[in-house]
């Protein structure tokens, strides 16, 4: 992992997207890393943390859909907007529990916007064929490097913490815990 400064305070500001306003907190330098997850959970930026160490190396943007991007069209469009929205054509994506299905239909049709995708603690796919919603639409299946965590973002100094900064730097790893 490369030598950066972790950047404790990030800094907090809003971009509409289409009419929605989507709130996100940034920190760091470097290639661009989106996570989609809480700002209203405890997401701490200390060096120790996930985002923290992320931040050490990457410029991380950490933003929630609003409540209104529920299906995987109307999450692809708020995501495309939203890169559009912070100036940033292609990035590194990490998504959190519900939101990883819908980013990982992103991935498939938008290839050429992500560099690498992680899910984070995904939540299964829903028993009404939500998975074969992703998969079995059409889409050409993506060259986007995959990594599925099966740990949260605030566990700390974890094998699968490790694993998700080194695959984000694309390094390689030895495998999640």
């Amino acid at each position: 992992m490369g030598a950066g400064v972790a950047v404790t305070s990030p800094v907090r500001a809003s971009v509409t997207v289409g009419r929605l306003e989507t709130h996100y907190a940034r920190a760091g330098r470097g290639s661009p890393v989106l996570v989609i997850a809480r700002l209203d959970e405890p997401l701490e930026w200390s060096a120790q943390s996930l985002v923290g160490s992320l931040a050490a190396n990457h410029r991380v943007t950490v933003a929630l859909p609003p409540d209104s991007v529920e299906s995987d069209h109307t999450f692809a469009s708020w995501l495309a907007g939203l890169l559009e929205g912070l100036g940033t054509p292609r990035a590194a994506l990490v998504a959190t529990a519900e939101h990883a299905l819908h980013a990982l239909h992103f991935a498939m049709h938008y290839a050429d916007r992500v560099t690498r995708l992680a899910l984070v603690a995904p939540d299964p796919p829903a028993l009404d064929g939500g998975a074969a919603g992703i998969v079995g639409d059409g889409a050409t299946p993506a060259t986007v490097p995959l990594l599925i965590v099966p740990g949260t973002l605030q566990q700390q100094n974890a094998p699968d913490h490790r694993a998700l900064v080194q695959f984000m730097a694309g390094e390689t790893f030895q495998g999640v815990g």
